[in-house]
């Protein structure tokens, strides 16, 4: 038996905006909140089809959607524009929120104690700013979406399971 425990690495990248193929590289989030991050698989769903020229009924299944989360807690200027879209003011120097809703796509991989790595290719996301009980708590960046199938190893997935990494580390954190 085999128990995969204990993420060491956790990378992000944001998909181009052709998006063709995943990015290659990314940045390492180190201030994910503890236990925030989770990729859990829907149930399959099952549609049944009637067909005049047929006396049984056809069912077909499709595979569950894998649902993301994470909240980071670095709010650093390079992951609020870079990963959530925020877009660099100079009057005052800053970063504001988009006005309007964009698709954001972006890769995420695990790397756990072990040395496995879990890889989703592409995450439609929807990022938004988190601040309740800021007395008391942290004020946060929080990532959720659906992964999306794209090609890795010559196969259509939204997730896999590796021996080597697919993304690399471009910095350390995130920047300012």
């Amino acid at each position: 038996m085999k128990l995969i425990t204990k993420a060491k690495e956790i990378i992000i990248a944001v998909w181009d905006e052709d998006g063709e193929s995943y990015p290659t590289s990314g940045d390492a989030l180190d201030y994910v909140i503890a236990d925030t991050l989770s990729v859990n698989q829907d149930d399959a769903e099952e549609q049944t089809f009637e067909f005049e020229t047929s006396d049984a009924p056809e069912t077909f299944y499709t595979a569950g959607a894998y649902k993301v989360d994470l909240n980071n807690a670095e709010l650093a200027k390079d992951y609020m524009t870079k990963i959530m879209g925020w877009e660099e003011t100079t009057d005052p120097v800053g970063v504001v929120a988009p006005e309007t809703y964009a698709a954001r796509y972006v890769a995420l991989q695990v790397k756990f104690a072990d040395d496995d790595y879990f890889f989703l290719p592409k995450i439609s996301v929807a990022p938004k700013l988190v601040m309740e009980s800021v007395k008391t708590n942290l004020v946060y960046g929080t990532l959720s979406g659906t992964a999306t199938n794209a090609e890795v190893g010559g196969k259509r997935t939204p997730i896999g399971r590796f021996k080597t990494a697919i993304l690399t580390k471009t910095t350390q954190g995130s920047g300012e």
